[in-house]
């Protein structure tokens, strides 16, 4: 799918590229000496507001008409991939981050991420300051001098052997509006974050996708990405 929009976004750039290249060239295009000068001897007449000929009027007009939806159609397509490739991007370096997490127990260093993600030391170092300024994550400095991340609040995330109840257990392979945490934990696995306010908890699962939960169960989530096991049955 994501091949074949790459492919439709540089089609439709390629071609209002020519069309718009037509229109910009039969508007630069100046008449020949000879037409210049029949047309200023011409009593009354009129001069061309473009100062050019009807026929190169018409033709940068066509190219201008075709070439302009397809370059807005085809920079729509192209925003719209590159976004959603940031944002995977993103989504992979949230999980790479949260799986090293709970490799390391919560201690997690520069040297170890920018080696799983092949990121620069300098842009794995302010990505792991950033998450340590939003965990409230402590540092503390080793022997050869590095720095090493402590994310205290790791232990608080849940976990299928810490939570679930054993007599829990799931006949379908997805959830839904009034389904159970416990449920959610079985399908989905892990969070990679939980809050929780009252009785309300939210598990989220990457940057966009969460389960809210009131009182223990499902009463609302964002499905972003389309990848929850979650089927909700229509209205009658």
């Amino acid at each position: 799918m994501k091949t074949t929009e790459k492919l439709a976004a540089g089609w439709l750039l390629t071609v209002a590229f020519m069309f718009l290249a037509i229109a910009a060239s039969a508007l630069l295009d100046k008449p020949d000496s000879k037409s210049a000068a029949a047309s200023h001897s011409l009593a009354n007449c009129e001069l061309d507001i473009n100062n050019a000929p009807q026929k190169n009027r018409s033709t940068a007009l066509g190219g201008i008409i075709l070439g302009m939806p397809s370059l807005l159609l085809g920079g729509w397509l192209a925003l719209g991939l590159y976004r959603r490739e940031s944002q995977e991007k993103c989504d992979r370096l949230h999980s790479t981050f949260y799986h090293l997490l709970k490799q390391g127990n919560g201690h997690i260093n520069v040297l170890r991420l920018a080696m799983e993600t092949q990121l620069p030391a300098a842009t794995a170092k302010q990505y792991l300051d950033e998450q340590a300024k939003e965990f409230n994550a402590t540092f503390n400095v080793t022997d050869q001098g590095g720095i090493d991340y402590q994310f205290n609040e790791f232990s608080l995330l849940p976990t299928l052997e810490g939570t679930v109840s054993h007599s829990v257990t799931s006949s379908n392979n997805y959830w839904t509006l009034g389904s159970t945490r416990d449920e959610v934990l079985i399908i989905e696995g892990t969070p990679t974050k939980v809050t929780k306010s009252g009785g309300s908890e939210v598990f989220y699962y990457g940057t966009l996708n969460n389960v809210k939960f009131q009182n223990g169960r499902v009463y609302e989530y964002d499905n972003y990405d389309q990848k929850f096991k979650v089927f909700i049955k229509p209205s009658s």
